[in-house]
Formats: structure tokens, sequence, C-alpha cells
């Protein structure tokens, strides 16, 4: 699918990207295995991308956001849409209500996902028929009275509470027209958009950067170059910083608790989904503080702005929340991480000293897929500390390495429920790293975890340390142990981490920004 927006003017564009951005839905089939519908996702290319910008360009920001929403993560959000509470349908429209839960059930039971890589003819056919059949119940819900707009795309009114607790950073770029820029949704400014140029940095610029990134990330063995602190301060002098000034958050917090500063959530798609900006900064020794973004605000991202949207506070249920925590210190294939049984007993000192969670350990041999899936379906949070792999080929084959031979994957998370999720930590490898290919699709395991149902994931870009990994992750329980386990605390208690990780590092070489810079804050 491809637009040359340059070729004609700009009013024509847009009415026809009006037509082309619905159809992405439409290409990738929701009767269709996952692996044929982010085939033909990745078929559309950067059409998404270079919608948003025509719209930007034509001082339409709002019409952006909204493409960005509609376009991106599409796979995802067909997955939790058939999970969408719809108690106002079933007191109105009781009828409509149990035939949408029913093949809804049956979408997720027939299906594509339970069957990644060995999609029958049959199973294919009975998926398309069920798309067929959801498509005309949708029609009829939509004919009735106030259900013009039911589950169709999220127009900005239904978006601007995303930016509740703080700003929204989205940030976007084109080659058509050679620019990058932010869209930001702010509480104060509900039903509109803030948009922020970048005139110093380009897409290829953004290419650059992340080229060099993969570089080093592959070179690295215990490297002593300075390359690192260079993409960094890039970052910082043409992203981040004119992002901040823009918003007035260049107010120097000289406070060292991560409470006092503000909340500050990025969106990014594209080549800026592989940049570490949560990170971006001056490093050098003598730099004063208030050079780097850590010092103003406390980092998360999140891969659309449904995410915190569809964040559905946790009901009341019986006994304090579960805590499950997997520990695989030897997998097969792959170097031994004893540092994971450490995290585990740092997990159960703060968990026991808080008394606000009950604790459910699966170590070594006893971390079978069957025990882990099963101990899932009844758990509140979740800790995973073990190898985790990316599987380029097939995305959602991307897992978490268990006991023996089993693996959960992606296609697997998909399929688990959490209804009354809290965090999940994966102090894994590359458990944020996704496909260049399928960039705006999150096909990655922390993704897979807010879609499961879990409020905020800690998780990690590139490979993590085993030494780093086990003092990242006490620091994280003992911070969230002095606020009763509460999961809003989450990205803070990962700032105060990091910063702690940094400061004890030994030199300022690329090794040691390798060591503490994954880690990564989604969700609320």
């Amino acid at each position: 699918m491809c637009l040359q927006a340059s070729s004609s003017p700009p009013e024509s564009i847009l009415d026809i990207y009006r037509i082309a951005i619905p159809l992405l839905a439409e290409i990738a089939w929701l009767g269709s295995s996952l692996p044929d519908r982010h085939y033909q996702i990745m078929q559309a290319g950067s059409l998404v991308h270079e919608a948003a910008a025509a719209a930007h360009q034509c001082g339409d920001h709002i019409q952006a956001v909204e493409w960005l929403e509609q376009g991106r993560s599409v796979i995802w959000g067909q997955i939790l849409q058939l999970r969408t509470p719809i108690d106002d349908l079933e007191e109105k429209e009781p009828t409509l209500s149990q035939r949408l839960k029913l093949n809804s059930l049956q979408l997720e039971g027939a299906s594509p996902h339970n069957a990644i890589l060995n999609t029958t003819p049959e199973i294919a056919s009975h998926g398309h028929h069920l798309a067929v059949e959801r498509r005309q119940i949708l029609k009829e819900i939509r004919m009735c009275q106030g259900f013009k707009r039911f589950l169709l795309p999220r127009v900005i009114r239904e978006l601007t509470p995303a930016a509740s607790h703080g700003p929204i950073v989205i940030l976007n770029s084109s080659k058509v027209h050679d620019t990058c820029y932010a869209l930001v949704l702010l509480p104060n400014l509900p039903d509109d958009v803030l948009p922020i140029k970048l005139d110093s940095f380009t897409p290829s610029k953004a290419k650059l950067l992340y080229h060099k990134l993969r570089t080093l990330l592959e070179a690295n063995k215990g490297t002593v170059g300075q390359g690192f602190k260079v993409i960094l301060a890039e970052l910082w002098e043409k992203v981040v910083r004119p992002v901040l000034e823009a918003l007035a958050l260049m107010v120097c917090i000289q406070d060292p608790s991560p409470r006092v500063k503000p909340r500050l959530w990025r969106c990014p798609t594209g080549i800026f989904s592989f940049l570490p900006l949560h990170a971006a900064g001056l490093y050098h020794a003598d730099t004063p503080h208030g050079s780097k973004l850590s010092d103003f605000a406390i980092s998360s991202y999140i891969p659309t702005l449904s995410a915190l949207i569809d964040r559905v506070s946790p009901l009341s249920q019986p006994g304090p929340p579960k805590l499950l925590a997997i520990a695989q210190p030897s997998s097969i294939g792959q170097q031994k991480i004893p540092g994971t049984v450490d995290e585990i007993r740092y997990i159960k000192t703060a968990v026991e000293e808080s008394r606000a969670l009950t604790l459910m350990t699966l170590i070594g041999e006893k971390a079978t897929l069957g025990n882990v899936v099963s101990e899932l379906k009844t758990a509140n949070w979740v800790h995973f500390a073990c190898h985790g792999v990316q599987n380029l080929a097939h995305p959602t084959e991307s897992a978490l390495l268990l006991a023996g031979k089993d693996r959960l994957t992606l296609a697997m998370l998909a399929n688990l429920k959490i209804p009354h999720g809290g965090l999940a930590f994966i102090s894994a490898c590359q458990t944020a790293k996704g496909d260049e290919k399928l960039s705006d699709e999150a096909v990655h395991l922390s993704a897979g975890m807010l879609a499961t149902g879990f409020g905020g994931v800690i998780a990690t870009m590139w490979s993590v340390h085993d030494q780093v990994a086990p003092q990242v992750a006490r620091d994280v329980y003992n911070h969230l142990k002095q606020s009763e386990m509460n999961v809003s605390e989450a990205a803070h208690a990962l700032h105060s981490a990091v910063e702690n990780a940094r400061n004890n590092m030994q030199g300022e070489d690329d090794a040691a920004f390798i060591s503490w810079a994954p880690f990564i804050h989604m969700g609320r």
C-alpha cells in the first residue's frame, strides 16, 4: 500500500488517507492467523506515519493523533476488543450482547493464536465465518439508539483521558516530509493536541542513531568506548530537551525523591520505538544537575493511548493479591544466570515485610510451562527472572525460557487474561524489544503482559547483566514495600532503582551504560 503525499495537494491526500487508514484493520483480517495478520500489516509499510505527517503538515494535529492510534498496534487492539466489557449493551440490548459475547469467545478459541504456525484450512475457514458474523453483529448494534460508535476507533475526546495523570508525548517521523515531531496530550488540554517541532532531528538521523546503538549492543564484550554517551546526548539535545522546554518541565528538582517529580509518558512510533529516550541526557563527569531527563521526570512508555484508557482499577477480591515469582537459572542452551535466585530471595523478603501480597514461587525444574500458566491464572503480580529470546522469523514465538525445553511464548500470553492485574516484572533479556519490520505493532513480551491485563510492566530493551538485574529488582521491591505494594508506584520504584544502579557503576564507558539503561516501565 503506497501513497506519495508529495504528489497531490494536501486536501486530496487527506481524503485518500481517510479511506486508507480504516483498511488496515480490514487487511489484518480478524479471522486469519496472527502470523498472517502481521504479514499483512507489514505490507502497509509506513502508511500510518505518512498519513499522520500529512495531517500534521496541514495543521490537523487531532486527526494525526487519531490516525496514529487507529493504525498502530492493530492486532493487539483486535485481541483486546474481544475482551471489552459490554455492561451498557447487556443492560439495553441483552440479545445482541449475548450474541457478541459468544462470538468473541469463539473467535478467541478458534484460533489463530492457538495455532500460530499450524493453521489448518478448517481453522482458517471457521475463523473467517466468525469474523463475518462479528461484522454483522456490530452493524446491528450500531443501529441501536446510543450505540452508533460502539467499538469504532476512538476520537480525540475519547483519547485525551489517557493523559489524566500526566503528559503523553507521541513521537512520529516522516520520510516523505523529512520531518520528526511530537504531538502531546495534556491533562489541562481536553480535546486538544500540542504540536512540538523537532527541527534539528530527521528520520535519517533517527535511523543512524538506531544503527549505532545496535552496533554497540552487538559488539558489547566489556567495551570501553564512549559511543553510548554520544547517542544519549543527541537524543537529549534534539528530541527530549525540546519537548521538556515546550512543556515547561525544565524546572530542576533538587529533592532526590522520585515522588516529587512529574510523570511523563512516551508513545513512540516507528524508529523511535527502538531508541532509549528514557535515558537521554549528558553524562560527562563535570555535567551539572539538570542535564538529563531523569532529573526532571519519571519516565514510562505506552504502545498506544488505549493502553492507559483501558486500564480498569482492580476490583475487590477475597484475600490479599498474589505475586507469582518464577526463576529459571539454567535454561537449555543458555548461559547460567545464578542471580535469578537472588532476585527471588529479595522479593520474598520484601513481600514478607510488607504483608500486602501472598507469594508463590516456581524455581528451576518446578517452573514448567504447565505450572506457570496454571499459577498465572490466579496471580495478580508476576516476576520472571529467566532468559528471554526473540524470534525474528516468527515474532509471536518470542518467549521466556522455563524448565527443560518449555517456553512461554508471546502467542500464549495473548490467550491469557488476568482480571486483577498489577505489576509484571520481566527480568529477562530483550523483553521490550520489538521487530523492526513491525515497529508499530509492539510485538514483544512486555506489550503482551499489558494486553493480558497487567496494569504496569517493568521490562528491558536489550540484554541485562546477571549482576545488575538482581540489584535493580531488590531496589524496586524495597521501594514498593514502602507503599504497601502499590502498583502505581512501580515507575517511581524503577526510577530510584536505576538511579542507584547508575551511581554504583564503575566507570563511564559503554559497558556501564549498557548495564543500567535497558530497564523501562510501561503502562500505568
